[in-house]
């Protein structure tokens, strides 16, 4: 059944950040193709990541990530401002594991939730009852 999954998705319009002002530009639509789930054929697969903590140690996921680098943090979104301890994060990883150890700080790494997404084009959602049937 996830054999269908492989059909392009539609074009569709990009945008990137001016480094200037840092208003988003525009860039010439291009095909990108879907993100089959489960992703089996790609080197790379996407997960969704929420990071649980307590509001007292809510200093210290931050401390970690910031340690990690810049490029770690601004992958995490934090719902600490809200009332919401948790971390949440989209990333690209090889694993599962790898996602873990990349983007969640070692002593919450027990509370994390790690789980491989993806999205489904009309078409598929299609094909799927086309099978089913």
């Amino acid at each position: 059944m996830w054999e269908t999954c492989r059909e392009e998705a539609p074009a569709r319009q990009t945008a990137v950040r001016n480094e200037e002002d840092g208003f988003l530009q525009r860039t010439k639509y291009k095909k990108t193709p879907p993100r089959p789930f489960p992703n089996h054929n790609k080197a790379m697969a996407r997960y969704m990541i929420q990071t649980p903590h307590k509001a007292e140690e809510c200093l210290r996921p931050l401390d970690e990530e910031l340690n990690k680098g810049k490029d770690i943090l601004d992958k995490v979104e934090f719902g600490c401002s809200a009332g919401d301890h948790t971390g949440y994060a989209l990333v690209d990883a090889n694993n599962k594991n790898e996602a873990l150890n990349k983007y969640v700080p070692s002593f919450i790494q027990d509370r994390a939730q790690v789980v491989e997404v993806g999205k489904f084009t009309p078409e598929m959602i299609r094909s799927f009852h086309t099978k089913a049937a």
